[in-house]
Protein backbone atom coordinates (compact mmCIF):
# COMPACT_ATOMS: atom_id res chain seq x y z
CA UNK A 1 0.00 0.00 0.00
CA UNK A 2 1.52 3.80 -1.01
CA UNK A 3 1.10 6.52 1.39
CA UNK A 4 -1.96 7.29 2.84
CA UNK A 5 -4.09 10.42 1.89
CA UNK A 6 -5.57 10.88 5.40
CA UNK A 7 -2.41 12.33 7.73
CA UNK A 8 -2.27 13.40 11.22
CA UNK A 9 0.23 15.96 10.64
CA UNK A 10 1.84 17.42 7.95
CA UNK A 11 4.47 15.37 6.64
CA UNK A 12 8.17 16.29 7.70
CA UNK A 13 6.53 17.80 10.72
CA UNK A 14 7.81 17.54 14.40
CA UNK A 15 5.27 16.67 17.03
CA UNK A 16 6.77 20.00 19.13
CA UNK A 17 5.91 22.43 16.22
CA UNK A 18 2.44 20.80 15.71
CA UNK A 19 1.46 20.99 19.57
CA UNK A 20 2.26 24.12 19.40
CA UNK A 21 -0.44 25.22 17.22
CA UNK A 22 -2.76 23.11 18.92
CA UNK A 23 -1.84 25.11 21.93
CA UNK A 24 -2.46 28.44 19.81
CA UNK A 25 -5.94 27.28 18.98
CA UNK A 26 -6.95 26.02 22.12
CA UNK A 27 -6.02 29.60 23.49
CA UNK A 28 -8.15 31.21 20.66
CA UNK A 29 -10.97 28.97 21.47
CA UNK A 30 -10.80 30.29 25.22
CA UNK A 31 -10.35 33.96 24.46
CA UNK A 32 -13.82 33.36 21.94
CA UNK A 33 -15.50 31.88 24.70
CA UNK A 34 -14.49 34.44 26.93
CA UNK A 35 -16.03 37.40 24.70
CA UNK A 36 -19.42 35.61 24.01
CA UNK A 37 -19.70 35.20 27.32
CA UNK A 38 -19.07 38.82 28.29
CA UNK A 39 -21.48 39.88 25.05
CA UNK A 40 -23.97 37.70 26.37
CA UNK A 41 -23.73 39.04 30.25
CA UNK A 42 -24.46 42.76 28.52
CA UNK A 43 -28.34 41.67 27.53
CA UNK A 44 -28.86 40.09 31.13
CA UNK A 45 -29.81 42.82 33.72
CA UNK A 46 -27.08 43.23 36.29
CA UNK A 47 -29.31 41.54 39.25
CA UNK A 48 -28.62 38.36 37.34
CA UNK A 49 -25.03 38.82 36.79
CA UNK A 50 -23.36 37.07 40.02
CA UNK A 51 -19.73 36.34 40.26
CA UNK A 52 -19.56 32.65 41.01
CA UNK A 53 -16.65 32.57 43.08
CA UNK A 54 -17.26 35.95 45.10
CA UNK A 55 -20.93 33.91 45.74
CA UNK A 56 -19.93 30.69 47.00
CA UNK A 57 -16.84 31.98 49.55
CA UNK A 58 -19.36 35.06 50.70
CA UNK A 59 -22.96 33.00 50.77
CA UNK A 60 -22.38 28.95 50.24
CA UNK A 61 -19.66 28.23 52.16
CA UNK A 62 -21.25 30.13 55.80
CA UNK A 63 -24.37 28.75 54.99
CA UNK A 64 -22.78 24.91 55.04
CA UNK A 65 -20.16 25.89 57.95
CA UNK A 66 -21.78 24.33 60.78
CA UNK A 67 -20.34 24.21 64.02
CA UNK A 68 -17.85 21.85 65.18
CA UNK A 69 -17.42 20.36 61.72
CA UNK A 70 -14.55 18.88 60.04
CA UNK A 71 -13.86 20.80 57.06
CA UNK A 72 -11.12 19.23 54.05
CA UNK A 73 -9.72 22.11 52.18
CA UNK A 74 -8.18 20.82 49.13
CA UNK A 75 -5.55 23.22 47.55
CA UNK A 76 -6.02 25.97 49.95
CA UNK A 77 -2.34 26.44 50.37
CA UNK A 78 -1.36 29.85 51.47
CA UNK A 79 -5.41 30.84 50.57
CA UNK A 80 -7.39 28.82 53.10
CA UNK A 81 -11.18 29.08 52.51
CA UNK A 82 -11.64 29.73 55.63
CA UNK A 83 -9.85 31.66 57.92
CA UNK A 84 -8.56 31.90 61.40
CA UNK A 85 -11.17 33.72 63.13
CA UNK A 86 -13.61 32.10 61.89
CA UNK A 87 -12.29 28.84 62.28
CA UNK A 88 -12.11 29.15 65.82
CA UNK A 89 -15.30 31.24 66.30
CA UNK A 90 -16.85 27.80 65.20
CA UNK A 91 -14.59 25.36 66.49
CA UNK A 92 -13.41 24.11 63.03
CA UNK A 93 -11.43 21.41 62.81
CA UNK A 94 -9.72 22.00 59.27
CA UNK A 95 -7.70 19.29 57.36
CA UNK A 96 -5.54 20.85 54.44
CA UNK A 97 -4.71 18.77 51.33
CA UNK A 98 -2.18 19.80 49.03
CA UNK A 99 -3.20 18.84 45.38
CA UNK A 100 -1.10 16.17 43.52
CA UNK A 101 1.14 18.48 41.52
CA UNK A 102 0.76 21.60 43.29
CA UNK A 103 4.08 23.77 44.10
CA UNK A 104 5.21 24.63 46.94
Amino acid sequence: MGTSLLQTRPAGASLGSWSGSIGSLIRKLIAGQIRLTRRFDELLPSQHLIDGNADFIDDVVPQYTLAGAVVYDVGGGKNPLIDAQRKAQLGLKIIGRKEEGAAG
